[in-house]
């Protein structure tokens, strides 16, 4: 009888071993890889599979293989709102939504640029959410 329990635990544990055996590979990326800033405030992922990272010196878009970085353009209304990128959200329809240290911006896809919202007398983003009835809300500092 001890036999066959020592034999059944030798089993189990021998298939417990080898189901815990996965190996993880990782890429870093920099500045020195097209991103913008190596900090790195906000990251999501939209359901058109590209990456997206809100950095200290704007947005970047990943595809897989190139970053496409998007700055505040001073003279541009249509560029990212001015400041550090600290949240993002993808609502329902697929809008993304940028949220900044003092802007509010909404990427236009089509248009590959950005309407802007100013939240200076508000506060600074800190966080994107909506709610079940499509509504964003923003948290401020």
């Amino acid at each position: 009888m001890k036999n066959i329990l020592y034999i059944v635990l030798l089993v189990l544990g021998v298939h417990y071993s080898f189901g815990q055996q996965k190996e993880y590979n990782f890429i870093n990326f920099s500045s020195k890889n097209g991103l913008a800033s190596n900090t790195v405030n906000a990251i999501i992922k939209d359901k058109y599979g590209f990456m997206w990272f809100g950095t200290e010196d704007g947005l970047n878009k990943f595809d897989g293989h190139n970053f496409t970085v998007y700055r505040h353009r001073e003279n541009d209304s249509t560029s990212i709102g001015r400041g550090a990128v600290m949240a993002m959200l993808e609502d329902k329809e697929g809008n993304l939504w940028i949220g900044t240290n003092i802007t509010l911006s909404v990427y236009n896809r089509s248009l590959n640029n950005f309407i802007n919202y100013d939240f200076t007398k508000i506060g600074w983003i800190r966080s994107l959410c909506a709610d079940h009835n499509g509504n964003i809300w923003v948290g401020t500092y």
